[in-house]
């Protein structure tokens, strides 16, 4: 149950810190009070929308912070499922920065505002002319009865293979839709793929080759080249080996008694050794010729690395080597998918005949509380003086699976003993179904699942007699759980254990929005209000006395 509200900065409230009560509490107000500044505040704590204009003083953050007292047993699962760290007293916190963004958290853990809107609904239920409204709509509808039937279990069992079943199915429209934005060529792409296998490339090679190539065609000339140089190396008397052998045996004599000569001796005899290695290393180039057959070869293997280059629109061999690694993971990806398209197709099969099951357990577990939660509301209704007035709930099987099973649901309704009923926002007035909805959130309330209701305009369309009835069965409800109704009627207010009241301040020309407990002694005056305007009458003192008597308030 909720156990405190703290606003600041909020709308017409400047810093507001107010306790609740467990039990049925009422909230009462002059018409433009606020009340529906506090309903707005409870709301955005509870992940509704936020709203920039909603800032008192645009400069500062506005901050909204709702504690909830909760038993472990029941709710700590809810929290773990969400992934958040659970507490007896748990606090929920919005702000709303001066920038127009808006943060949320639980416990002082920031989170998603969709995570604290999920968590919060199954804590706190607002009602209001919104529920009215949405009474109309089948998945509403079968909402309530689920709550009715206690189906938590066996629709979280359906919501699982419902959800399995979409990701396949979703899967699947992947899987088309890649290998339409693909290309089904695939004996093409295989062949570009062998092509480049086959090359069996080197990163660099198309340089060397061009290096190669470009040394084979000048190897002619080169050798040319070589011989003749050889020629003067070595030709007989003329060539240089041997002029130097001769310079060496004409010197050598002298060297014997010139220590100068020696040494040049020495020197030319190593210039000789060194051009008998130099001569070698020519002969062996020499010797290796030119080899038209190699050349024609390497012109080929770059002329064929050339053509890939242009075909796959790369620069170079390691582009090429890349291009055949996408080829591959391409292919690979491709034949994947083809396998699994078979697969998905026999797990989809599967998984719909999985869904189908728990949509049948759903169905007879729905079917089976029909006639009982129409007759709870149709008891609940005799009680609001609609004796008359009868509620069908009527279940149809769907072919197609939809997120809370394969029933269509109808509330049909007959105001009175003998009009045919028909669905019951196209036959019921504002106030029947107004009295329709409390009838099933009355039975709502008897399941632990939910602590606390909120009720905003619960009174719409009654008066009299009837709004003491409405009070009773909220003062009931208030036995299982916690209720607060935000009313202007004075029965509803005179049924609340406690009272709050919504009134404003002027002071120094600015209007705050206040909320307060109203003391036991000083409820009689509110009441009186209520019933007779600001300057309530003696008679209207006396009937809020026998009212507080009547609910056994005093």
């Amino acid at each position: 149950m909720i156990t405190q509200l703290y606003i600041k900065n909020f709308a017409l409230i400047d810093e507001l810190h107010i306790d609740f009560k467990p039990g049925f509490s009422t909230i009462t107000g002059e018409t433009g009070a606020g009340k529906s500044i506090i309903l707005g505040a409870l709301g955005l704590a509870l992940g509704a929308r936020a709203d920039l204009k909603s800032l008192k003083n645009s400069d500062e953050k506005a901050v909204v912070e709702l504690t909830l007292q909760l038993e472990p047993a029941t709710f700590k699962p809810i929290f773990e499922s969400e992934e958040i760290d659970f507490e007896l007293e748990s606090i929920f916190r919005r702000e709303i920065l001066p920038g127009g963004k808006s943060r949320a958290f639980v416990n002082d853990s920031p989170v998603k505002i969709e995570v604290l809107s999920n968590l919060a609904q199954r804590l706190v239920d607002v009602h209001s002319q919104h529920d009215n409204i949405l009474l109309r709509d089948q998945d509403f509808q079968l909402f309530l009865m689920d709550r009715f039937a206690e189906n938590q279990e066996a629709l979280a069992a359906y919501k699982g293979a419902y959800q399995n079943w979409q990701q396949l199915l979703r899967e699947q429209q992947q899987l088309v839709k890649d290998e339409l934005t693909l290309g089904g060529d695939w004996d093409y792409l295989n062949f570009l793929s062998d092509e480049l296998t086959a090359a069996q490339l080197k990163v660099g090679e198309d340089l060397e080759l061009e290096q190669e190539i470009g040394r084979l065609s000048n190897q002619e000339e080169s050798l040319q080249r070589l011989s003749g140089a050889l020629q003067l190396l070595d030709a007989a008397e003329t060539g240089v080996l041997p002029q130097i052998a001769v310079v060496i045996q004409l010197l050598r004599p002298v060297a014997r008694f010139n220590k100068e000569v020696e040494n040049i001796v020495e020197r030319l005899e190593s210039v000789q050794i060194e051009l008998k290695d130099v001569q070698s290393e020519m002969q062996l180039q020499e010797d290796e010729g030119f080899d038209p057959v190699h050349l024609e070869q390497m012109n080929q293997r770059l002329t064929l690395i050339q053509n890939l280059l242009h075909k796959h629109r790369v620069e170079d061999v390691a582009g090429l080597m890349e291009r055949q690694t996408q080829l591959s993971d391409q292919l690979f990806e491709a034949d994947r998918r083809a396998t699994r398209k078979k697969m998905i197709e026999a797990e989809i099969v599967e998984a719909r005949a999985q869904l189908e099951n728990f949509a049948s357990n759903l169905r007879e577990r729905r079917q089976a509380v029909a006639p009982l939660l129409a007759n709870r509301v149709n008891e609940i209704l005799a009680a609001l003086n609609m004796k008359t007035a009868a509620l069908q709930v009527e279940l149809t099987p769907l072919s197609h699976p939809k997120e809370n099973g394969m029933d269509a649901i109808s509330f049909d309704f007959a105001p009175n003993k003998g009009m045919a009923s028909a669905p019951l926002h196209k036959i019921a007035s504002g106030g029947e179904i107004s009295r329709v909805t409390l009838a099933l959130k009355a039975i709502l309330s008897e399941s632990k699942q939910l602590p606390t209701i909120i009720f905003d305009e619960v009174d719409t369309g009654i008066s009299g007699d009837t709004a003491g009835k409405v009070a009773r069965i909220l003062q009931e409800m208030g036995r299982r759980m916690q209720v607060v109704a935000i009313t202007h009627l004075p029965q509803i207010a005179a049924a609340g254990n406690h009272q709050y009241k919504v009134y404003k301040t002027i002071e120094a020309g600015i209007t705050t929005t206040q909320l307060a407990l109203i003391p036991e002694t000083e409820r009689v005056e509110e009441l009186s209000r209520l019933l007779g305007g600001n300057t309530p009458s003696d008679a209207a003192k006396a009937n809020a006395v026998a009212l507080l008597a009547e609910f056994s308030i005093i």
